[in-house]
């Protein structure tokens, strides 16, 4: 039960974890990694970004998001945890 409520949290945040970070969702940060980096250049342009590719970025920001996330569901499972023993 427990692993389900941290599993399901997690999904949420994951979801909209991009978004709130970045300003972009999954489906544009993963069309970015592949190479459609149209949307993606803008953005770059407009932070100063020189030294990098746009695929580049892409994939540090989807590598970010996604241990982010993992970070998170590993931190839940520990805070479930320990409420499963407080309860006991």
């Amino acid at each position: 039960m427990y692993f389900l409520l941290s599993l399901i949290v997690t999904g949420i945040i994951g979801y909209f974890l991009p978004q709130w970070m970045y300003n972009i969702s999954w489906q544009d940060l993963i069309n970015a990694v592949q190479g459609n980096t149209s949307d993606l250049e803008k953005i770059i342009k407009e932070v100063g970004i020189i030294n990098k590719t746009a695929v580049e970025v892409a994939q540090e920001k989807l590598l970010t998001t996604v241990l982010i996330t993992i970070g998170i569901f590993i931190a839940m499972l520990i805070i479930t945890s320990i409420i499963k023993k407080a309860v006991k």
